[in-house]
C-alpha cells in the first residue's frame, strides 16, 4: 500500500484577457493565471488467494483532488460558456447560474408573503380563482410577486420558471446567480482484478469517478430547438412542457420563453450527476502448456479476447459521462463523442 499527499501552485495558466478593440480583436490568451492543486492518492495491491492451481490478485487506486483558482488577472474573463465562473477562490469547473425551483402552474401562483413564502392559489370547481391560502389557512395579507430584470420588469406568469430569488428582492437578475455544482469529481480511481486457473486467466479493469457534475450543453442546445418555429419539437420536452393553467411541468411554456429567458443557459436544469463506473476492459486468455510449446519449439503462445468500454453504470443522460477534463471547463459536455466499444482477438507468440 502507498499513500501520497500533494500540494502545488501551478502558475502561468493559459487565460483569456480582454484587450482594446482598436487592435481588431476582443481578447487574447496569456499565461498569467494560477491554480492551487492539492489532493491525496492511495494505492493498494494485494494477492487475495494463492493455491497450486488458482490465484486471485487485485489492485485499487483512489485519488482525491481539488483545483482552486489562486489568482486571476485584472480584466480576466469572469465566465466561460456563460456557465463556468473563473474567479479567485472558486474551484476549477464551478458552474454558476440560476436555480430553478418550479414552473408556475397558474398566473396566480406567482404570489408570496412579505417574507417570500409562496402562497397557494385556491380555485372553485369551475376553475375560478377564489383567493390564497398559507399553510392551509386563508390569507388576506400583503402579496408580493417576482419580476424579471428590475422592480418594474415583467411579472412571471403561469408557464414561466420560478427562479430562486437568493437575495429576496423580488427581482430575478444577475444578483441571483449562485454556485450550481462543480465538474471536479470528489474521487476518481480504478480497480484491476485478475483470476488465474491453471492455463486460463480472466482480468478486468474498472474506472470510476464519483461526485462530479456535468453541464449538458448538448441537451441545452437540443432542448432549445423546441422553442424555434423552424425546428421539429423535441418529444421529451413536448411531453413535459407547461401547456395550460394547472399543469405541473418540467419545462416552461414555449409561448413566452424568449421574453422572460425561461430557457436561459446558465441554469441547473442542464446540470446532471456525472458519476459513473465503467468496465474499461475485460480480458480472457489461455496459455498453451509448456509441453506443447516445447514440442512446437516456441517459448510461449497466448490466445486472448479483449472487450473494451462495453459496460458503463451512470445516471447521466448524455452519450458518455467520462467528459474530457482539460482547461477551466471541467465537466462541460457539448457533443462529446462517445468512446467506441471494441472487441479484439489476439495472439502473443514468443520464439
Amino acid at each position: 500500500m502507498t499513500a501520497d499527499y500533494y500540494k502545488k501552485l501551478t502558475s502561468n495558466v493559459l487565460y483569456q484577457v480582454s484587450i482594446p478593440q482598436t487592435s481588431g480583436f476582443k481578447s487574447v490568451y496569456k499565461n498569467i493565471g494560477s491554480v492551487n492543486n492539492k489532493g491525496f492518492e492511495l494505492a493498494i495491491n494485494s494477492t487475495n488467494i494463492r493455491t497450486k492451481d488458482f490465484q486471485w490478485s487485485s489492485s485499487l487506486n483512489l485519488s482525491f483532488n481539488k483545483n482552486v483558482i489562486a489568482s486571476v488577472p485584472a480584466g480576466g474573463q469572469s465566465f466561460i460558456n456563460n456557465v463556468f465562473i473563473v474567479d479567485k477562490g472558486y474551484a476549477v469547473g464551478t458552474m454558476y447560474g440560476w436555480k430553478r425551483k418550479a414552473i408556475f402552474s397558474y398566473d396566480q401562483s406567482n404570489a408570496f408573503t412579505p417574507d417570500w413564502t409562496q402562497l397557494t392559489p385556491i380555485f372553485d370547481q369551475k376553475d375560478r380563482f377564489q383567493g390564497y391560502q398559507l399553510n392551509g389557512v386563508p390569507y388576506t395579507g400583503e402579496i408580493k410577486q417576482l419580476r424579471s430584470g428590475s422592480s418594474v420588469g415583467q411579472i412571471f406568469k403561469g408557464g414561466d420558471v420560478m427562479w430562486d430569488d437568493t437575495n429576496h428582492d423580488g427581482v430575478i437578475d444577475a444578483k441571483d446567480r449562485q454556485v450550481l455544482g462543480c465538474g471536479q469529481p470528489t474521487v476518481t480511481g480504478g480497480l484491476w482484478t485478475e483470476f488465474k486457473y491453471k492455463n486460463f486467466n480472466l482480468s478486468g479493469f474498472f474506472s470510476f469517478a464519483l461526485g462530479g457534475k456535468v453541464f449538458n450543453e448538448t441537451e441545452f442546445q437540443n432542448s432549445n430547438q423546441y422553442y424555434s418555429a423552424l425546428t421539429k419539437p423535441n418529444p421529451h420536452i413536448l411531453a413535459n412542457s407547461w401547456m395550460a393553467p394547472g399543469d405541473v411541468a418540467l419545462y416552461p411554456s414555449p409561448a413566452n420563453t424568449a421574453t422572460l429567458d425561461n430557457t436561459r443557459e446558465a441554469s441547473d436544469l442542464w446540470i446532471e450527476d456525472g458519476s459513473y463506473i465503467r468496465l474499461k476492459n475485460i480480458r480472457l486468455g489461455y496459455s498453451l502448456p509448456k509441453s506443447l510449446t516445447k514440442s512446437l519449439k516456441i517459448e510461449s503462445l497466448d490466445l486472448y479476447v479483449l472487450m473494451q468500454n462495453f459496460f458503463t453504470w451512470s445516471n447521466y443522460s448524455g452519450f458518455d459521462p467520462e467528459i474530457p477534463s482539460g482547461g477551466l471547463t471541467v465537466g462541460y459536455d457539448y457533443n462529446s463523442y462517445p468512446k467506441s466499444k471494441d472487441i479484439l482477438f489476439g495472439i502473443n507468440l514468443n520464439f
